[in-house]
């Protein structure tokens, strides 16, 4: 005769509430959202700001918590202090006219923002970000209003996927997780060569090897500095990440005149912006570390105070011949956690 062993059933619906924030934790957000669908119970648990709120303290710390669900959307700037008001614009338009042509043809800020294309905008956010933002950093905040932010993430690309049509009835809490989990990321295809008045794509060729699909070349040459930007970037601070690969071109010794430089410069519309520059050690340790293989590179950190466009550029000096060369995969703004 044959024993059974019986077992009580479970019902998981009945788990409590902390638990499914706990097996959350560990579930991508697309399953998330799947969860959600699966009955009634956990689609009302799934929506509520106390859930969303959890993942974000969790996933992105204390800090970012604090600065996306407490005070982001509670924080203003006066225009004086943003140097927006329509004094200002006309301001910075009188200032434009008289710069210059030297200075507007080959100025690099100029080149970044696309200045030398007529664009005022541009030229405005170089002249706050280099001149007047790092004497009121200590009374600018960050600083948003939630009908702009949602405005800017009904239809959002989640990691470059039409994931979900966000409705203005989303939760705020669920907007900023999305906003904080997406991959900020440019591929090098969506940029600009620098110092020309015909937007000109940079040298480009696929590479398997990539994550973008296309490598841009920087190397000596003025069309290999390239620019981009980055559209409707919500407050916070930012570290600007470069995927790259080194190689040399030609091997020959060192010689005294040899000089190799480089330079990475962000600019945020409304921001403080970044500089990095580089020297020929610098491309030496790198290829020595990371042996003509992908490597992520920090290229320093803007902070950006109100919606902003992002400005970037990338250009490298070589001389007295060209020995080095830069492949580019993406430029990605991470934010600083």
């Amino acid at each position: 005769m044959t024993s059974t062993v019986s077992f009580p059933s479970h019902n998981w619906l009945d788990l409590p509430e902390i638990l499914w924030y706990y097996i959350c934790e560990h579930l991508s957000v697309i399953d998330i959202v799947y969860l959600s669908q699966t009955n009634q119970k956990l689609y009302q648990l799934i929506n509520t700001d106390p859930f969303w709120i959890h993942l974000i303290r969790t996933h992105f710390g204390q800090r970012l918590w604090h600065l996306y669900c407490n005070l982001l959307f509670h924080q203003t700037n006066t225009t004086d202090l943003l140097y927006k008001s329509t004094h200002n614009q006309q301001e910075f338009e009188r200032q434009y006219k008289q710069l210059p042509p030297t200075i507007l043809r080959t100025g690099w800020t100029m080149a970044i923002t696309a200045a030398q294309n007529n664009n005022i905008k541009g030229f405005a956010a170089a002249k706050r970000a280099k001149f007047y933002f790092p004497k009121l950093k200590h009374q600018l905040k960050m600083a948003i209003t939630e009908k702009t932010f949602r405005s800017h993430l009904i239809f959002y690309e989640f990691n470059n996927e039409k994931l979900i049509s966000f409705k203005q009835t989303v939760l705020l809490s669920k907007l900023v997780y999305f906003y904080l989990l997406d991959r900020k990321r440019l591929p090098v295809n969506s940029m600009f060569t620098c110092f020309d008045n015909l937007n000109l794509h940079p040298l480009c060729e696929k590479d398997s090897t990539s994550i973008s699909e296309y490598v841009a070349h920087v190397d000596y040459k003025w069309l290999s500095a390239v620019r981009g930007s980055f559209i409707d970037v919500i407050p916070g601070e930012y570290q600007i990440v470069v995927r790259m690969k080194l190689d040399i071109v030609r091997y020959e010794l060192q010689r005294e005149d040899d000089n190799f430089s480089g330079e990475f410069t962000c600019i945020p519309e409304y921001g403080l912006m970044s500089n990095y520059t580089w020297d020929g050690e610098w491309f030496e340790m790198n290829y020595a570390l990371n042996d003509k293989n992908w490597f992520e590179h920090s290229m320093g950190t803007i902070t950006v105070y109100e919606l902003s466009e992002v400005y970037f550029g990338m250009r490298v000096w070589m001389m007295p011949y060209k020995k080095y060369q830069i492949l580019c995969d993406y430029i990605e703004l991470k934010i600083v956690q």
